[in-house]
């Protein structure tokens, strides 16, 4: 789970017990590249209902935007629009770049 605030994008550490997912990884690495401020740690339900945004992160949705938590409610915002456009583009670009290594699992060439 990641919400921004504070023009941060906050996320559990890997303290708190959550996976240290590949999706997550990535998410939090496009984030510095882009120059957005990234915080780990422990946060609260304070923390989070005080956020601007809210997503969530995993293999198969990649970066999703979470539009409700408990009766707090939030907009798909343009963090979360940014990250998973530059997420979808650094998966392209990997597919892209395995294919074009040659024999793989599509084939030669593609």
């Amino acid at each position: 789970m990641f919400f921004y605030r504070d023009c941060t994008v906050c996320t559990p550490s890997l303290a708190c017990g959550i996976l240290d997912g590949i999706t997550r990884g990535i998410v939090i690495e496009l984030a510095g590249r882009e120059g957005l401020s990234v915080k780990e740690g422990a946060f609260t339900r304070a923390d989070l209902y005080s956020a601007e945004e809210v997503f969530v992160t995993n293999t198969t949705m990649e970066v999703m935007p979470v539009l409700k938590v408990d009766s707090q409610q939030y907009k798909v915002g343009k963090i979360s629009k940014l990250l998973r456009t530059f997420y979808r583009q650094e998966v392209n670009a990997y597919v892209a770049n395995v294919k074009a290594e040659g024999p793989s699992l599509w084939g030669q060439g593609g």
